[in-house]
């Protein structure tokens, strides 16, 4: 009996160890296929972020014929920021300088991102003409609310269209209704004033920083 008992034991143990082995194996077999999706994938949106990105940044300076990264000055761009209770959710990530054919600056794309109403800030790219022209927003990344903030590339985007005098004398602000243009003020959209107000004051960052700075002679 205590011989059957001890094989017994025996076959339970090496039961436990295969099975033990093949779950190991399946573990390993799955950490390597998921790292190769990740990374396979983590490429694929990399290079989608970059694609859109670009087309973005062509988006608000049609006029341009190429691009160049310039350096943000950190320190004053955190001085902006500071200024103003507005700003604190904003984030200014970068700027490109806007050349004409003959490699002249005739504005600037900036990257921003500004916290709305979703735990995922908005992400849009502004651009500016150094004659104080607001060419327009785009936006890169959206995660508000769907039927609200969601709807601010059909309502927003199109109001910052265009505008003359954009400066740090005429900055835009946010009105629930009976907005006017003319004065840089901005029709919220409905139920969705969280955004609305995070696009307006994302904008007006980058009107005080190309003023401030960049006009300035200033984070070449």
């Amino acid at each position: 009996m205590s011989e059957t008992k001890t094989n017994a034991q025996n076959n339970e143990i090496s039961l436990m160890i295969k099975n033990a082995m093949i779950l190991f194996l399946i573990t390993l077999i799955a950490g390597v296929l998921l790292g190769f999706v990740y990374d396979n994938t983590k490429a694929s949106i990399a290079e989608q972020t970059r694609v859109a990105e670009e087309n973005a940044t062509k988006e608000v300076f049609p006029s341009a014929d190429s691009f160049g990264d310039i350096k943000t000055d950190t320190a004053k761009a955190a001085e902006i920021l500071s200024s103003n209770k507005g700003y604190s959710k904003v984030e200014l990530e970068s700027v490109k300088e806007a050349k004409d054919k003959s490699g002249s600056v005739i504005g600037y794309a900036f990257k921003v991102k500004s916290k709305g109403y979703s735990s995922d800030a908005l992400e849009f790219m502004v651009g500016l003409t150094k004659d104080g022209t607001l060419n327009g927003i785009s936006l890169i990344s959206n995660s508000e609310s769907p039927g609200l903030g969601m709807n601010a590339n059909d309502i927003l985007v199109p109001q910052f269209k265009d505008v003359k005098n954009a400066d740090s004398e005429h900055l835009f602000s946010v009105k629930k209704q009976n907005a006017n243009k003319e004065n840089h003020e901005i029709q919220a959209i409905t139920a969705a004033t969280i955004t609305s107000k995070a696009i307006t004051n994302g904008v007006d960052v980058c009107i005080e920083y190309m003023d401030q700075v960049l006009l300035q002679g200033g984070a070449k």
